[in-house]
């Protein structure tokens, strides 16, 4: 058998509260409980971008891929 995500739990605590959808990475190891950090939205196309993020995500909560719009209720 291989993996299988069960669920993904994100919230957003600062500067307001909120939910961020979307899974996990496949390749990501459970924690033993809640992670704090800052998130950096992370958009990688060619091997140029990567060399932009070195040494820049360390401790980060890392959002790849480009954001999309989410309308309001």
């Amino acid at each position: 058998m291989g993996w299988q995500q069960l669920n993904t739990w994100v919230r957003m605590t600062e500067p307001d509260t909120g939910r961020v959808c979307g899974p996990g990475h496949a390749v990501v190891t459970s924690t033993n409980g809640p992670v704090n950090g800052q998130a950096i939205s992370v958009v990688i196309e060619d091997e140029k971008d990567i060399a932009k993020y070195k040494g820049k995500l360390s401790g980060k909560i890392v959002l790849l891929g480009p954001m999309r719009d989410v309308p309001s209720r």
